[in-house]
Formats: C-alpha cells, sequence, structure tokens
C-alpha cells in the first residue's frame, strides 16, 4: 500500500467567520512497510492529520491517494479502506463499546462476515499479540478494565481486522513499563511482517528505538521529513518545537564526548550497554 498526500489543508469551522487552519499544505508519501513517527507539540495537528487517512475527515483542499486512487473520488470505497488501515485513538475508550471484551475485539471480524472459527481464531491472536490472555480476560467488560488494559485491548480490537497499515496515536499511554515492552515488541513484529506502521508520541526514546523515519509537525505543516540519524543532528528543531532531546541519546552523546563509546547515535538501553561493554575508542 503506498499513500500520498498531496497539498492537503484542512480548515475547522469552514465557510464561518471562526474558522481556524489547521493543516497547512501538507504533501508527503508512505510506502508500504515503512515504520514512521510523527511528532510536534501539542496543538500542531498530529491527530486531525491521522484522521485524514482512513478518511474520517475530508480535506479542505488538496488529494488523497491509496495505490494511486483518490480516495475522495465518487466509487472510491472508504468502507473498505478503513479495513486496510487500522486506527488507534490516544483514547481508547472511544474504541471499546461491547458488553465484554471478546466481543469488542471480535466486532470487526464479524463485520467481515467471517466464519464463527476464524472469528474466535482472530480475537484469540489479537489478544496474544497485546499480552492479554483471551480466556482470563475475553469475558470481562472493557469498562472494568484498567487504562493500560483498555489500550491493550483497544490495539488489538485493530489488530484482529488483519491491517495492511496501523496508525497509533499515543500507543504507549497509561502502559506500565511491562505492557509497554509488550508494545514495543507487537508493533516491531508486525513491521518485520510487513504492516506499514505510523505512530505519534511525545516519547522521544520510543521514537528513536522503533521509527526509521520521522516527521515533524508544526503549526499545521510539516517542518522536517528525515532519518532518526539526522533528527538526532538536529538538537535546535527539537528545542524549536518544545520536544526534549531523547534520554538515552544525551547519555550516550555525554559518553561519546568523553571517548568511552565509539558512536553517540544510539537508540536503546541495549545498544548503550553493548557500546559501553565495548570499551574506549
Amino acid at each position: 500500500m503506498k499513500i500520498k498526500f498531496e497539498k492537503i489543508c484542512y480548515h475547522y469551522l469552514q465557510n464561518l467567520p471562526y474558522q481556524k487552519e489547521i493543516l497547512k499544505d501538507i504533501s508527503l508519501e508512505i510506502s508500504r512497510g515503512e515504520f514512521v513517527a510523527l511528532i510536534g507539540p501539542t496543538g500542531s495537528g498530529k491527530t486531525t492529520l491521522l484522521q485524514h487517512f482512513t478518511g474520517l475527515l475530508k480535506p479542505t483542499s488538496g488529494k488523497i491517494y491509496i495505490d494511486d486512487r483518490d480516495i475522495w473520488q465518487k466509487a472510491y470505497p472508504l468502507a473498505a479502506l478503513r479495513k486496510k488501515i487500522g486506527l488507534v485513538f490516544q483514547f481508547p475508550e472511544s474504541q471499546l463499546f461491547e458488553g465484554s471484551v471478546f466481543d469488542d475485539v471480535a466486532f470487526g471480524p464479524r463485520a467481515l462476515k467471517l466464519k464463527h472459527g476464524e472469528v474466535e481464531q482472530r480475537v484469540e491472536q489479537a489478544l496474544r499479540l497485546v499480552g492479554l490472555n483471551v480466556d482470563i480476560i475475553a469475558a470481562r467488560s472493557p469498562h472494568d478494565l484498567s487504562e493500560g488494559e483498555k489500550r491493550r485491548v483497544a490495539i488489538a480490537g485493530v489488530l484482529a481486522m488483519a491491517p495492511d497499515m496501523l496508525i497509533l496515536d499515543e500507543p504507549t499511554a497509561g502502559l506500565d513499563p511491562t505492557g509497554k515492552k509488550l508494545v514495543i515488541n507487537m508493533l516491531e513484529k508486525l513491521n518485520r511482517e510487513g504492516v506499514t506502521i505510523l505512530f505519534v508520541s511525545h516519547n522521544m526514546d520510543l521514537v528513536l528505538q522503533l521509527a526509521q523515519r520521522v516527521l515533524v509537525l508544526s503549526e499545521g505543516t510539516i517542518i522536517f521529513d528525515g532519518t532518526r540519524d539526522s533528527i538526532l543532528s538536529n538538537q535546535d528543531l527539537l528545542t524549536e518545537v518544545h520536544l526534549e532531546f531523547p534520554r538515552i541519546s544525551s547519555v550516550a552523546r555525554s559518553l561519546y564526548r568523553q571517548k568511552i563509546i565509539a558512536d553517540w547515535k544510539i537508540y536503546t538501553i541495549s545498544q548503550l550497554k553493548s557500546a559501553i561493554r565495548s570499551g574506549r575508542v
């Protein structure tokens, strides 16, 4: 799946006296299998941009192409698009509405009119991917779960649709360390299997651990599109958009300056430990 945004603009309250431009001339392409992070300060338009990928919002101007087809042409099947692109919102309770966890995760597969056995298989597999045991949690009400469990169930509900692309808004928010590790491992596994992933996060350590490509949105405009190496080399940009320099990279940079390690472009604790064990330059 190839996605192309061409000069996308979006206004809230369009044609009214108080209309506000949220997105301004957004142009980007995302190819199948990419792992992309979208970062930027609060209010920059990140969530609004995400909702354009599945047609939840229609741009005020500009074109959106999926595999070279304009999704806002009359004949385009938006319902089919939403089966291919799974969107997990920042607040999981907005996606949980059934009486039990099983029914919530099964909602999508049932809408696809899959056989009962395949629905059960998809639900169990999706819950397992997010570290939840179907036998323990299936009958519980989603509204009785912890915030972390709600987030994982919301992700499982999207995974059960077997999407080609997964979009997540703050995927590890509200999770304990174990839950965060499970979600990180899951995202890495899905990406290795060819699923395209786009996620929003204010956690720069998470961004640099996962994403091969980083988009920076500021005041509705993409002001940076590059690799994680290049964003690490641009500390002034992170300061400009009020994002903290990654903690792991800060430690690595300090050790590099002291000639304790050979490279400061390090993204994970395990990489940092390995670099330290390797000894001095």
